[in-house]
């Protein structure tokens, strides 16, 4: 390479990466002007002629002319550095590249072609071209829904992200369960009429999915309250979109998981509270499990919880004790009882009244007096009593607790 006084510096050291700058400048030294684009419109690197069909002060003259001598080119490459140009491309060459020999073409003027060519690219042999023609956002409804039944896993897959329901209900009965698994987990909100057809699919994973959702009709509701698997059921009855009627129907299913889950129905606090009447009927349930999960709740009326307080069984009493919506008479009398668990759960129940903590330091139980030290709400009086504790076990429990303050 000679380089003598005058010649064009670019013309020496990289043209593509000189023209290749979208805003037309090389290290902001020098801009390139259309002169420089027209002299270097019939170079041989295919990246210059990329460089000059996407740089903005290249012409529609220009464009045209490197299109029309690329176009005609056999080397498919060249073909593809036209049609990669997108809207600056001759729209009669990007429908004549929809026909192209080679998959790349046709795939990237599949990318910019109008819809008048889409009913021709739905038909394309290469899976690479129906799958870059269902991602475009403008797709036909009639061509979707075409696409919807292709026998590539690739193209469907793309399909199945938000659609219109007439699509989305095609691919809900696909024959793969990750496709139906996709339609069920769009970007935006599953349709309700979607969600109930999916409420008869054959995957208990799929139901399970939809007895979570909060849109679906009260037909679905129906339809999953009375789903043959347990799971559906049970998660069903934590919906707290279900309607009540449904909830009603719940508790009084045959499986006690389902009645279990609804006793557990927003007790975190997340959702609705239960109704009261539902929760009267699961505390008369036969299934101790059942009852145990209303005698945690903190929305349980005072009521039910003394009655739950003398239920015939050791945790579901154990359950009222622990509860922080626990009157202060009842754990009184559960501070008495014989069995030192109970006595534990009262010492370290965080509205367990001062006079009551202090009964319980003085318990012959290491593990209540450790309740006690453990207790965010104990007096720092008794802290400092239980801090001298003979027990390891209760010092420690009552100087973690001065330290957190």
């Amino acid at each position: 390479m000679k380089f003598n006084a005058g010649n064009e510096l670019r013309e020496r050291c990289g043209l593509s990466e000189y023209l290749r700058e979208r805003e037309g400048s090389w290290g902001n030294k020098e801009n390139v002007g259309v002169d420089v684009l027209e002299k270097y419109s019939n170079h041989p690197d295919r990246h210059v002629i990329g460089a000059i069909l996407e740089n903005k002060k290249c012409t529609p003259e220009l464009v045209a002319k490197i299109a029309g001598r690329l176009a005609s080119s056999p080397d498919p490459a060249d073909r593809l550095t036209v049609a990669s140009s997108g809207e600056s491309c001759p729209p009669e060459l990007i429908r004549q590249f929809c026909s192209d020999n080679d998959e790349s073409v046709r795939a990237k003027a599949a990318e910019h072609c109008s819809a008048d060519m889409f009913e021709v690219l739905a038909l394309d042999k290469s899976v690479k071209v129906r799958t870059v023609l269902v991602s475009r956002r403008d797709l036909t409804e009639s061509i979707a829904a075409t696409l919807a039944r292709d026998e590539s896993f690739d193209v469907r897959r793309v399909l199945a992200f938000p659609r219109k329901p007439s699509i989305l209900s095609i691919l809900a009965r696909d024959p793969e369960i990750e496709i139906r698994w996709l339609v069920l987990r769009p970007r935006g909100e599953c349709p309700a009429e979607v969600l109930d057809l999916m409420a008869d699919d054959e995957s208990e994973k799929i139901r399970i999915a939809v007895a979570k959702k909060g849109n679906c009709m009260p037909a679905t509701y129906e339809k999953l309250a009375a789903d043959t698997e347990v799971k559906v059921r049970a998660e069903l009855a934590q919906n707290s979109d279900c309607p009540e009627s449904i909830l009603i129907r719940l508790a009084n299913d045959p499986d006690k998981r389902v009645r279990e889950c609804l006793g557990r129905f927003g007790a975190s606090g997340m959702f609705a509270s239960l109704d009261p009447s539902l929760m009267r009927d699961l505390a008369r349930d036969v299934e101790p499990e059942v009852r145990r999960t209303i005698g945690r709740r903190k929305d349980c009326p005072v009521d039910l919880l003394q009655t739950l307080a003398i239920d015939s069984d050791f945790d579901v009493r154990c359950s009222v004790a622990a509860n922080e919506v626990c009157p202060s008479d009842l754990l009184r009398i559960f501070a008495i009882e014989p069995d030192a668990w109970i006595r534990k759960l009262v010492g370290g129940n965080t509205v367990c009244p001062s006079d009551l903590l202090a009964m319980l330091a003085t318990d012959e139980s290491d593990d209540v007096r450790e309740a006690v030290a453990d207790n965010k709400n104990c007096p720092d009086a008794l802290l400092e009593r239980l801090r001298h504790d003979k027990a390891p076990s209760v010092f420690g429990a009552a100087l973690r607790t001065i330290h957190s303050r």
